[in-house]
């Protein structure tokens, strides 16, 4: 029994594994398409952004990523490589660590997220107001910070009105 049952786990390791490699590859692809294929995104968007290219920058990385660990996983399943499972455990320990990090960050953070994406709200508002009319001036970026709590606690109203803040030293 020992034996059939370390073989069932060594072939569903491998077959995750094999699925991990595969989504990977998807979610590369779609990235590599979005930042190279310009013409069917920007028809969808009516524009072209640079958050769409940074967009593309992250599903390539997680794609990469992905592709990388669901290899690793296969090729110690597979060939019983105790220092490839162990690099792929060690990987997949910080990416969970990272996860409960940002999680723990998010969660005692409320305020300070609340805040940001009331401001990012009221910032997209303005910036489409700005948009339909076709120009943008800092001025108005800066009177739109202006009337965010976020700019005390960032220390950016000194920055606007020209004094040194501690925020940045």
């Amino acid at each position: 029994m020992g034996k059939g049952c370390m073989k069932a786990i060594k072939y569903f390791l491998f077959l995750f594994n094999v699925l991990f490699f595969l989504f990977g590859a998807l979610i590369m692809g779609f990235g590599l398409w979005v930042l190279l294929d310009n013409e069917s995104f920007m028809v969808i968007l009516q524009e072209s952004s640079t958050a769409l290219k940074i967009a593309s920058y992250i599903l390539i990385g997680v794609g990469g990523l992905s592709m990388l660990m669901g290899f690793l996983g296969c090729l110690g399943a597979i060939y019983e490589i105790r220092c490839l499972l162990g690099l792929y455990f060690t990987c997949l320990l910080l990416i969970l660590i990272g996860q409960v990090a940002a999680g723990v960050l998010i969660y005692f953070q409320k305020d300070l997220v609340s805040d940001v994406t009331s401001c990012l709200h009221l910032l997209l508002v303005e910036f489409r107001k700005e948009k339909c009319q076709k120009s943008m001036s800092f001025c108005n970026l800066a009177d739109t910070l202006i009337h965010c709590d976020l700019q005390e606690q960032l220390g950016l109203s000194a920055l606007l009105k020209g004094t040194s803040t501690d925020f940045f030293n």
